[in-house]
């Protein structure tokens, strides 16, 4: 992160994500939005630490999948989390940093490979990684668990939909200063709940177990004799439907002829005849 020109690349892009946005097709508002960049990159590093910088831009870079940061990459690619991540899983995910579009593990395995083992050659040449390290290292294949997430899974699965629609709303009503809209995962923002995150484990893990048994006592305790009311109680069972269809199938009737010669059940349980 050089001083001479203000900023490095990393911290003009974590500058453009938190700040500035996606960069324009126009000319004149690219070179605006560019400025903006160099500005708020110089503030940054006055304010924060190269390692402090890294780890915001690890923390909202896009790997794609909707794996927004390292964490969220890591469970999705390697089904792991950052702290467990294996060296040559570290340099792959920071080999995608160049372009996660064009560095698709999962569509590009051979190009992000060779990615990843780029990454091996500057770490020896920065001596953070011995030759034959280098070399073992590159001849690992490249190994992808891919595990997607979705708003389905998780803990408060509920609460996390009813919160995007109320973020959605929210930021319709609190716009910038500029006028412009907070985009609720790229801008920043943090939302502080009551949830405590340990008893909503719990308490998710310990409705699974129940539900597991609520079915079947479901069954038991809804039939005819104990509640005449109860649902579903008119659904056959597989073996009678069976039944009924095979006695359909080998009826002996001509159902082009005026007067069928059977009387045969309908299929719904009447007794009435299907050709009379």
């Amino acid at each position: 992160m050089g001083r001479k020109g203000g900023a490095s690349t990393i911290t003009q892009q974590l500058a453009r994500q938190l700040f500035v946005g996606v960069r324009s097709r126009n000319k004149k508002e690219a070179v605006v939005q560019k400025i903006k960049e160099w500005v708020l990159s110089v503030q940054l590093e006055q304010r924060y630490t190269k390692n402090e910088i890294i780890a915001m831009y690890l923390n909202i870079y896009d790997f794609g999948y909707n794996a927004d940061g390292v964490r969220s990459a890591a469970k999705i690619f390697f089904d792991t989390s950052p702290d467990a991540l294996l060296l040559e899983q570290s340099a792959t995910l920071v080999g995608m940093l160049k372009n996660s579009s064009l560095y698709n593990p999962l569509r590009r395995p051979k190009m992000v490979r060779e990615r990843r083992n780029v990454v091996f050659q500057q770490m020896y040449r920065n001596k953070m990684i011995s030759k034959d390290e280098k070399d073992s290292l590159s001849n690992i294949p490249l190994k992808i668990e891919y595990t997607p997430e979705s708003h389905r899974e998780g803990l408060a699965t509920y609460f996390r939909a009813y919160l995007q629609e109320f973020m959605k709303k929210w930021i319709k009503e609190n716009p910038k200063s500029n006028g412009d809209f907070f985009n609720i995962y790229r801008d920043g923002l943090k939302i502080y709940t009551t949830i405590d995150s340990r008893l909503q484990s719990i308490a998710e893990e310990s409705v699974s177990g129940h539900m597991k048994n609520l079915q079947k006592e479901f069954f038991l305790q809804n039939t005819a004799e104990l509640n005449p009311t109860a649902p579903f109680l008119e659904i056959e069972e597989e073996e009678e439907i069976h039944e009924k269809m095979y006695r359909i199938a080998t009826a002996k009737y001509n159902p082009f002829s005026i007067g069928g010669s059977e009387s045969i059940h309908d299929f719904e349980g009447g007794s009435e005849n299907v050709m009379s």
